[in-house]
């Protein structure tokens, strides 16, 4: 959004406030636009004020939260996520959010719970198959990742960074045939993407095919010129 749609957003929303002062709508979206850009703690303030006039509002700690993150502050983002699940157990949103800060503090198994929650919530949630996918591989859980991301690419196909995760899982257990498969569709989906090429590389170097490697290689080093 460009400046000048900033200020007529948020000149709108000083014009709801002026007529119904105990909207806690205004507010929030009053500080999602102070949020864009990027001044935080205008944001906290208006969510703040929200949140006075609507306390048990889930969607408010929410927004919340991703200020508190992109201030830094991961406890409090964590808290308020934490209280948004507590309101709405059903905030698959919240639970992906919450799993992610626990996956940045290396708490995979409290991240595989948040996951795990949100798949409950929404069968079909890619993202969270794909993050649970991570944790459980840097658990060291490479099957569990595998069988995640197996689902990632059967929700998601032409996503390559399925099949790409995927060929990470294949490489950890030594399946270098069928990392090279993977690797080789995630690069069919983005030509462009330099460690798939990288990966490829090394899964070739693993069964011996050096000419092929060094190729991967040479075309991973000109991507990146």
């Amino acid at each position: 959004m460009q400046l000048g749609r900033y200020d007529e957003a948020l000149a709108a929303l000083e014009s709801g406030i002026a007529l119904d002062p105990t909207n806690a709508d205004f507010y929030v979206l009053q500080g999602l636009v102070y949020a864009h850009q990027e001044d935080a703690t205008t944001a906290l303030g208006l969510i703040n004020q929200a949140l006075v006039l609507d306390p048990q509002n889930d969607q408010l700690y929410f927004n919340r939260a991703i200020v508190h993150k992109e201030r830094g502050d991961i406890r409090a983002a964590l808290d308020d996520y934490t209280r948004a699940i507590q309101l709405n157990p059903n905030n698959h949103q919240a639970l992906l959010n919450r799993g992610n800060l626990y996956t940045e503090d290396a708490d995979y198994a409290a991240a595989i719970a948040d996951y795990s929650a949100a798949i409950v919530v929404w069968p079909s949630f890619t993202l969270a198959y794909n993050v649970r996918g991570i944790a459980y591989s840097r658990q060291g859980n490479h099957e569990a990742a595998l069988a995640d991301f197996a689902t990632v690419i059967e929700l998601t196909p032409f996503w390559s960074a399925g099949h790409y995760n995927a060929g990470l899982e294949f490489y950890a257990l030594g399946q270098y045939d069928e990392a090279i498969e993977a690797y080789t569709r995630s690069i069919v989906l983005d030509p462009t993407d330099i460690k798939a090429y990288q990966s490829r590389a090394w899964a070739y170097r693993m069964i011996g095919a050096l000419d092929k490697a060094s190729a991967d290689e040479e075309r991973a080093i000109e991507l990146g010129e």
